[in-house]
């Protein structure tokens, strides 16, 4: 409960901000290319401290986890007060070192869990982070509709959540590593490593794909969809909820089809999503597309979390495939943004679509998540439950 507490968290933190994101753009006079900077910035803070997740998991993941989750959430309030584009960027690297070390760590708790109940789990774990941005999302549309400003809203909402953290995650285990029982084609470093390429590679795509829907959806939706603030922060909204269903079933449908076809499966659910709202920018059409987007989208990241937390004892794979994850933030958002401001966001938005698409092409080309692989890693769990 309380590892599912802290990814709900996480969650209400990022649906509370992205969905008042065009207002705050609007307030202090922002491009779309100073946008994208921001988000650039965010990542990097994020991939520094995943980085780190290796150092900081062999001393133990619940203070980091509890002081993280704190200062994140209380955090909110300077994103949304923030005065000029140098502060919110300032304020974004600080919210990045928050995020990229307390994503890693929780992952490594939820799969340590995981690992001891011998079936997959992992994609409800990240339900509840889902959950929480559909909460913090609904808080900011009925904000938005009220006109309460992006300033008064986040204050509120990050001060509540930085003071029910303190008790609620008090009791996140202690993790200090990960194992070793996903066991890839072939035994030589070269294939472990091709492995790890592979799952990071996975990782940076479905943060590409995910982050750009979060993130561009509400701007979309207003700029070519002409639609109103409060519809507009419905993208990010229904995105959410798509995603949120997908990752409450979808640890059935990985048990009974093997985590290679759910993944590509996700990969192009997520692209024809993409490739309906940019063909179709109307409200009602563009909502399905990113409602898409965010039902392919849930399976991608948390199955590269489990297979990654799978791979060495240590968490150098998980560690590696985090970081791998906020670098696909590095990339995208400025890459978006500055096609945005030289072709139109429309036509920017196919960088994500392909990438989502070309999921289906590292499927088909690897065996690391093959049902083989997978039933090998059952195999090995049931086998540590048995000798315990």
């Amino acid at each position: 409960m309380a590892v599912s507490t802290g990814f709900l968290l996480f969650g209400i933190t990022a649906g509370s901000f992205l969905p008042r994101l065009a207002a705050i753009k609007d307030g202090l006079g922002l491009t779309d290319g100073q946008v994208g900077v921001v988000f650039l910035v965010f990542a990097i803070g994020a991939v520094i401290s995943a980085s780190a997740g290796r150092w900081i998991l062999a001393r133990g993941a619940r203070m980091p986890v509890r002081v993280g989750l704190f200062v994140m959430c209380a955090l909110l309030a300077a994103q949304g007060l923030a005065p000029n584009f140098i502060s919110l960027a300032l304020v974004f690297l600080a919210v990045g070192l928050c995020a990229g070390g307390v994503d890693m760590l929780l992952n490594s708790q939820a799969t340590e869990i995981e690992r001891n109940a011998a079936r997959p789990m992992i994609n409800s774990f990240h339900g509840f982070w889902s959950l929480g941005s559909i909460i913090g999302s609904l808080i900011a549309v009925g904000a938005a509709a009220a006109a309460v400003s992006p300033g008064v809203h986040l204050s509120v909402v990050g001060a509540a959540l930085a003071v029910a953290s303190l008790p609620l995650v008090a009791a996140v285990p202690n993790t200090r590593g990960a194992a070793a029982l996903l066991v890839v084609p072939g035994t030589g470093r070269w294939h472990i490593g091709a492995a790890v390429a592979v799952v990071s590679a996975l990782a940076l795509v479905s943060v590409t794909v995910e982050g750009a829907g979060g993130d561009w959806s509400a701007i979309y939706l207003r700029d070519f969809g002409h639609a109103p603030e409060s519809v507009a922060a419905l993208g990010f909204g229904v995105l959410s909820v798509a995603m949120t269903g997908v990752r409450f079933t979808a640890d059935r449908l990985t048990a009974a089809a093997g985590m290679r076809t759910v993944v590509a499966l996700g990969g192009l659910v997520a692209g024809l999503g993409f490739l309906l709202a940019i063909a179709f920018p109307a409200p009602v059409s563009s909502l399905a597309g990113w409602a898409l987007v965010g039902a392919g989208a849930a399976v991608l990241f948390p199955l590269a979390m489990t297979a990654a937390s799978n791979m060495d004892k240590r968490g150098t794979a998980l560690t590696v495939a985090t970081a791998a994850g906020y670098a696909g933030s590095i990339v995208a958002p400025p890459a978006i943004g500055v096609a945005a401001d030289h072709f139109g966001l429309r036509l920017a938005l196919l960088i994500p679509a392909v990438a989502a698409l070309a999921v289906v092409g590292i499927m088909a080309s690897t065996r690391v998540l093959s049902t083989r692989t997978t039933r090998r890693l059952a195999d090995a769990t049931e086998g540590l439950e048995s000798k315990a």
